[in-house]
């Protein structure tokens, strides 16, 4: 289902892309990617980007795909990250540090697209799998909308769809 839409979309379309186990599986041919977050190149060795992070300058996002942290972050944005945060450079915390460590070892910091440049996406795809992001799901759904849990600004737009397994819904 979110190759199809993925597919559907038009040639050169922008795709703000948070590169995780579950978004590597997508095919994104065709599409401008513009990526969500950087620590250290580690994550853009892994895709090309047509505008990487550290040049984005607030053009429009046609379709967000994102991940969520165990702490129900969204791309680098912590807990305490405010709705109004555009592109910055993220202090990362020890957990966030833990949900890239597959990737090799992680800096203390990273850039990242802020909450409001995501919620403006036209469009926006979050994946969650493992029991281990069972609370940050429920969260995300049902958590307050404030900078406490970063991924309950989701609740805010009109244009979200989640994709969950079994586990990750296990708290619904």
């Amino acid at each position: 289902m979110a190759q199809d839409y993925i597919d559907a979309l038009p040639e050169g379309a922008s795709v703000a892309l948070a590169y995780n186990a579950d978004t590597a599986l997508l095919e994104f041919g065709g599409k401008k990617l513009i990526q969500v977050m950087d620590a250290g190149n580690l994550i853009s060795a892994k895709l090309k980007f047509d505008i990487p992070v550290d040049e984005y300058s607030g053009e429009e996002i046609d379709l967000a795909v994102l991940g969520i942290g165990f702490k129900a972050q969204i791309g680098f944005n912590e807990v305490a990250t405010p709705f109004s945060s555009e592109k910055h450079t993220q202090k990362l915390t020890r957990s966030t540090k833990e949900d890239y460590s597959f990737l090799g070892t992680v800096p203390d910091e990273g850039t990242t697209l802020g909450i409001s440049d995501i919620v403006r996406a036209k469009d926006i795809m979050v994946f969650a799998t493992g029991a281990e992001r069972a609370d940050a799901v429920h969260d995300m759904l049902y958590g307050r909308d404030d900078s406490t849990v970063p991924a309950a600004f989701l609740q805010i737009p009109p244009n979200v769809t989640v994709f969950i397994d079994e586990e990750a819904a296990s708290k619904l």
